[in-house]
């Protein structure tokens, strides 16, 4: 686990480095324009569950991590001086639940836990960039739906989950029509009271991504 913090720690510092370096003279124009489409994968892992927002219990939230695969489309709506806001939805192939409880005595008595498999979708998000930098930071938010093979994140929760997202970070634009992404995702996973029990999961997952735009 350090080694891997310690790596994507590097990789920030480089990406912020390259950010500060001055443009080289190129004919490709590395701003986005009104109506640019993006298509991008990402993936990262939750590093962590935390119980600052409420939801989980610590003994409910201890032991689990997550992965997750996802595709996204977007389309720039506005670029005004350095803002430029746009419009995100992601396609979720995967996501992949650790320590998932899947029994417990009482909510500080988890007794059984599984690795649980989801899908989904989040159609419903806005992402802000700023600056004329190569490196651009963000903070973007969406929401959606996840199904899950096992009820999550308890036995008395459904399978059909609703998603809340916040994200920060980075995108290096390389090309005029190609950025990586850096960011980290404060990812809240909930039944909105469909279920017997209503205590959300909320992980902090960092991610990486691939985008092309034209």
């Amino acid at each position: 686990m350090m080694g891997r913090i310690a790596s994507l720690t590097v990789l920030t510092a480089v990406l912020f480095g390259m950010g500060g370096l001055p443009l080289r003279a190129q004919s490709a124009n590395v701003e986005a324009t009104k109506g640019m489409q993006e298509w991008g994968v990402w993936g990262g892992e939750g590093l962590v569950a935390t119980t600052a927002f409420g939801g989980l219990t610590r003994p409910e939230a201890a032991g689990r991590m997550s992965a997750v695969l996802g595709l996204r489309y977007g389309r720039v709506l506005l670029v005004r001086d350095s803002l430029t806001l746009s419009y995100i939805g992601d396609l979720v192939p995967i996501e992949i639940q650790r320590g998932n409880v899947t029994r417990e005595f009482d909510p500080f008595t988890p007794t059984a836990r599984a690795t649980v498999f989801g899908t989904g979708l989040a159609p419903l998000g806005l992402k802000a960039s700023f600056g004329h930098a190569r490196l651009k930071p963000f903070l973007s938010a969406a929401g959606g739906v996840l199904v899950f093979g096992q009820r999550v994140p308890l036995p008395a929760a459904t399978k059909l989950t609703f998603t809340g997202d916040i994200d920060v970070g980075a995108d290096l634009w390389t090309r005029a029509s190609r950025a990586f992404t850096l960011g980290l995702k404060f990812h809240h996973i909930s039944n909105a009271g469909t279920g017997d029990v209503n205590r959300g999961l909320n992980l902090f997952v960092l991610y990486g991504g691939l985008s092309f735009f034209r």
